[in-house]
Order: structure tokens, then sequence, then C-alpha cells
């Protein structure tokens, strides 16, 4: 079932609906093969598409959200992606990667036949990922053991200029 946007809808003033021939591989008689998903990846918004190519990455399937499928490194940062969990799946609190917003996003696509207006995509999303950054959390018992080590570090060495 195609599901369009209203012919009611009209644009503000100064606008016009725009229509398309543009050919696009996301037309959705394109999508509408058997043999194509839905994809929806989310990625920060310093990472470009340029910065994707080339990256490999484990296919979702049944992996647990909370593993990474793959990592990309920019500069000094490093992210790590991760499959979406279902809403009803993994109530894991552990799992944090987030994204569970994008179990309610539905994709709209141009349709030529009808001159490039929106529609539902023929086939729900596959697959939900995210792109996360790492943030190394650093371990505050090891801080607070250097710290430690040293202020008895410059005590000794008082001590020491005291004693000479």
């Amino acid at each position: 079932m195609i599901i369009f946007f209203s012919n009611s809808y009209r644009p503000p003033d100064m606008f016009k609906i725009a229509n398309s021939t543009h050919a696009s591989p996301f037309d959705y008689e394109q999508l509408a093969d058997d043999g194509k998903e839905l994809w929806l990846i989310r990625v920060p918004h310093n990472i470009t598409s340029s910065d994707l190519v080339g990256m490999k990455f484990k296919l979702p399937g049944d992996r647990s959200p909370g593993k990474s499928l793959g990592k990309l490194s920019k500069h000094s940062s490093s992210y790590s992606m991760y499959r979406v969990p279902e809403a009803l799946e993994e109530s894991d609190e552990n799992i944090l990667c987030g994204g569970q917003e994008m179990s309610g996003f539905r994709c709209l696509v141009p349709y030529m036949k009808r001159k490039g207006k929106l529609g539902f995509a023929p086939k729900p999303i596959k697959h939900k990922l995210i792109l996360d950054e790492k943030v190394e959390i650093p371990d505050t018992t090891q801080i607070k053991k250097r710290s430690h080590e040293a202020d008895s570090d410059k005590k000794s060495h008082k001590k020491k200029k005291a004693s000479s």
C-alpha cells in the first residue's frame, strides 16, 4: 500500500511544491525490489559520509546491542557502531548505546510515477545502527593513587631538603 501526503497540502506563501523527474536510488520502485533493505544509521554531526567510506563492520543479525559491530577513528576520537535494541528487547540497564527513538521512524521516499511526491517506503527499516563516540572514563581509584604517590614524593623530597 502506498501512502502519500495529502493533496490538500498547501505550501506557505512564496513557496511552491517542487516536482522531481530525477531518478533516485531511493525511489519507491527501486526500494520495492525484494533484494533490498532499508538501514538507518545515526552518526555524530562531525562525521561526514566520506569518513564512513571504507568503514567495515559486522552485520547486525542477532548480535547483542551492547557489542560493537565496528570501529572508526577520526583525528583523536574513536567511535563504535552498535545495533539499536528493539523496544521490547534487552531491558539490560547496562546497554547504553541509545537510539531507541529510532524505532518509531519511518522512511519517506520519492515516487517518480507521481512526479517525485514523497510517500512512505514500501518496506520497514530492517536495521537501526548508531555510531557512538567512545569516551574513556578514567578509573578514579588510579587517579587517587597517583595523586597520593605524588604527594608522598613531595613530602619525602621536602624532608630530605630539611635534613640536609
